[in-house]
């Protein structure tokens, strides 16, 4: 059979055929057209002096477009605005960039990072809203221990108050016989106000505080009020400030020594805070043992029973996956 007939057969050209037989030399490392060094490209240099400027407080809060132009009248030539875009959108700043600003008074503020291998080391608190009657609406003030999740201390008010707020704080370091080292909360006003820091700072407790606008920084503490509100007994509202009162107190009283929390392989708060998981975590190990000798056809495998994480963090550094579940 000739060449052409086979390639005919085949299905392919001849062509190939023969630059298959001959193939072209190589012409070396044939470099990506994103990372050539083009003379008229923004070097890396000029680059990071435009994230820079762009950046600092006087145009942190305007868009890229604005941004560019606030330089130009001040006789200022970064780049051209297309460029300014591609560069700013390979750092990320491309979107909203308020997140990227000194906002509101605060400054700007580097991520929380905080864990606790132990109970007493780091809690968390939030305030919440829970319905009254009519357009009426009660506080409720709740303060979590980050490694076992206990809730060590809450109150329902009529209002956000930092008196109420420093004596939720006192009545927590008396009941738990002792201060944490860092309390965390959100950016509100009674979180930040200048009479819970000095209470702080007395107490030699760290506070720590989210960024703004990033609730997930506070995620324990809002996953808990996300249990408290889908509790199957949760009223739509709340007759008085004591039917409040009343039943937040039966909640988390339930909550603390009855609630199988997902975050602590199914152990309750308490007994993480208090120790005594353990002698839970084998009877529990035993029973599933026993079950699985009674049904081998379904374990091919010895049961696994989970312990409670050995370190929780907020904001855990370099792991997009978490160890832990927010989950209360």
């Amino acid at each position: 059979m000739s060449i052409v007939q086979g390639c005919a057969w085949l299905g392919i050209a001849r062509s190939s055929y023969y630059r298959y037989l001959n193939p072209p030399p190589r012409i070396g490392v044939v470099v990506p057209h994103t990372e050539r060094a083009y003379p008229n490209r923004v070097t890396a240099a000029e680059a990071k002096a435009v994230v820079q400027a762009l950046n600092t407080v006087e145009l942190a809060g305007l868009s890229i477009r604005q941004a560019h132009f606030e330089p130009l009248d001040q006789g200022v030539y970064l780049c051209s605005l297309p460029s300014m875009h591609r560069i700013m959108r390979r750092e990320g700043q491309s979107s909203d960039r308020r997140r990227h600003t000194a906002h509101r008074g605060y400054g700007a503020r580097s991520t929380p990072r905080l864990h606790a291998t132990a109970p007493g080391q780091v809690w968390c608190w939030d305030i919440t809203n829970l319905p009254g009657p009519g357009r009426m609406s009660f506080k409720l003030y709740s303060m979590i221990d980050l490694y076992s999740r206990y809730v060590v201390g809450y109150r329902v008010e009529h209002v956000e108050d930092h008196r109420f707020t420093q004596e939720l704080f006192n009545n927590a370091f008396t009941a738990q016989q002792g201060t944490p080292q860092v309390i965390h909360a959100d950016n509100g006003g009674v979180m930040r106000a200048g009479t819970v820091r000095e209470l702080l700072a007395t107490m030699h407790v760290h506070a720590s505080y989210s960024r703004p606008r990033v609730s997930n920084d506070n995620a324990f503490a809002e996953a808990l009020f996300k249990t408290v509100k889908y509790d199957l007994d949760y009223p739509e509202e709340f007759d008085s400030l004591e039917h409040a009162r009343q039943w937040s107190a039966e909640f988390f009283d339930r909550y603390n020594t009855r609630h199988h929390h997902a975050g602590l392989a199914g152990h309750t708060p308490a007994r993480v805070h208090h120790g005594t998981w353990s002698s839970t975590h084998d009877q529990w190990a035993t029973t599933k043992a026993a079950y699985a000798a009674k049904h081998t056809a379904r374990h091919h495998k010895p049961p696994i029973t989970h312990m409670p994480p050995d370190t929780v963090w907020i904001n855990k550094p370099n792991t997009p996956n978490p160890q832990l579940s927010q989950t209360a």
